[in-house]
């Protein structure tokens, strides 16, 4: 999921907001990526 600075004004620039966006998409990208490495086990 990417963030652009629309959908981010489009929220509120606020740093609480940004910062749950950020973990997030980083949490998510952390899931993918375990989720990859158990089907190429």
């Amino acid at each position: 999921m990417c963030w652009g600075p629309f959908v981010i004004k489009r929220i509120g620039a606020d740093s609480d907001t940004l910062k749950t966006a950020v973990i997030y998409s980083i949490s998510q990208l952390e899931l993918q990526i375990y989720l990859l490495k158990q089907l190429l086990e």
